[in-house]
């Protein structure tokens, strides 16, 4: 049972038509509704230490069902079930890789060592009788099986035997009734607030009219958060952090690890003056030397959350997209279409989450380029539109990419293998 504390109930139909009414008015008028009950529910989630079942269910039950219910305009899980048994499954396998999971490459069908399968593929294909390769993921890439560019023969497991051939019908949209038109939108809203609140710089304002005036938000609002970087051992920054924050060596090692391994990490919580003085102190003892100093910065607890919820929904467009071809579809459109074509100036999410690659810290990375693994390149046609996105951003990308000081595991530019080794999109 779940004791939802401090969380408020709320009327799921009640809210409904609150987004219904904004959204017969306008995008605007919706996405404000929404961000209005962002505004409650985020921090009161995602702002406080809960353990990660119950923070699960707690998102699930306030921000993530009521948006699948309302995109779905009914049940969401009857629904994407329905639309899932009406389509082909996808010949694209697009398994994402994590870090330490098994790769198989053929020696004798694949075009090159990069070309690989994920285990489950690789045991119903052919190739396991084929001279192959097992190696070790580093995580970032994915499946290729059902690419037939990837492979000489053999390009599909028992899995993703095509059906029938694939014509132009197949990269259409097809959804029922105004799921459409509801799917949309709200995919328009949340990549609007995940692609603002990722590369938000401002820490002491909040973006999307998100700031809340209730008497929770204004006890404890800052944090001092810690960022990694390339340049710093470890050692430098444990004693740093001892000093800093006066804890112990096994505190300041959990602090270290969790930097290293998402990026970032909160050391203090506080008032801005408390906050700022940590922040001081880290940059003072980690610039000697002449040395770069360790980023650091104040922020409002509650644009912490939010940008915590931001990573969330980028996962959850991940598992939504991939319950049917047409979901798929009409978010790679989305992702990359102008936000505000009357702005000359405006460019896609897509394009956006690109150039500011280098901004974001390691998880966020990781995050949108699975997002793209999931979801654009598994779509051929999708995958050509963002051939041609990359090579726009392909000179300011690379000069970024020099000056960047994290891990070069984790940047955009690796994706030009996909692109540049792909020799259809490299005819384009």
């Amino acid at each position: 049972m779940d004791t939802l504390g401090s969380i408020p109930e709320f009327d799921q139909k009640a809210l409904h038509q609150r987004w219904r009414d904004g959204f017969n008015k306008s995008q605007e008028a919706f996405e404000q509704a929404v961000f209005s009950h962002f505004t409650d529910f985020v921090p009161l989630v995602y702002g406080t230490k809960l353990e990660s079942d119950k923070e699960e269910r707690r998102a699930r039950k306030f921000l993530f069902y009521p948006l699948e219910e309302f995109m779905c305009q009914g049940d969401p899980g009857l629904i994407f079930q329905k639309l899932g048994h009406a389509e082909e499954p996808s010949q694209l396998c697009g398994h994402n890789f994590k870090n330490g999971e098994p790769t198989y490459s053929c020696r004798d069908c694949a075009y090159d060592p990069t070309c690989v399968l994920c285990i489950t593929c690789f045991q119903k294909s052919a190739h396991r009788n084929h001279r192959y390769r097992m190696s070790t993921s580093g995580g970032g890439g994915y499946c290729d099986c059902g690419d037939t560019e990837a492979w000489k023969s053999d390009p599909y497991c028992l899995l993703h035997l095509p059906r029938r051939e694939e014509s132009e019908s197949d990269s259409g949209i097809s959804l029922p009734g105004e799921m459409y038109s509801y799917v949309q939108r709200t995919f328009m809203c949340m990549l609007k607030f995940v692609s603002t609140l990722l590369t938000w710089e401002d820490n002491e304002n909040m973006p999307l009219g998100l700031g809340s005036m209730a008497a929770w938000a204004q006890h404890q609002p800052y944090m001092c958060m810690l960022y990694n970087d390339e340049v710093h051992t470890y050692e430098q920054v444990i004693n740093t952090l001892q000093r800093a924050v006066d804890c112990t060596k096994r505190q300041a090692l959990d602090y270290a690890t969790i930097v290293d391994r998402e990026g970032r990490s909160c050391v203090k919580y506080g008032s801005h003056e408390d906050c700022s003085s940590v922040k001081e102190t880290i940059e003072r003892n980690t610039s000697r030397h002449n040395s770069k100093p360790l980023k650091v910065e104040v922020m409002r607890k509650e644009l912490c959350a939010h940008q915590q919820f931001a990573l969330k929904v980028l996962g959850w467009l991940q598992v939504v997209s991939d319950k049917a071809g047409s979901i798929r579809r009409l978010l790679c459109q989305v992702l990359m279409e102008q936000q505000n074509p009357r702005d000359p100036s405006s460019v896609s999410v897509l394009e956006k989450f690109i150039r500011a690659d280098t901004t974001l810290w390691k998880v966020a990375r990781v995050q949108s380029h699975q997002l793209l693994m999931s979801c654009v390149l598994k779509d051929p046609h999708s995958k050509k539109q963002f051939s041609v996105i990359f090579t726009k951003c392909y000179l300011e990308m690379y000069e970024d990419f020099i000056q960047d000081d994290h891990s070069r595991n984790f940047s955009v530019t690796r994706f030009s293998l996909q692109i540049y080794g792909t020799p259809s999109l490299v005819r384009l």
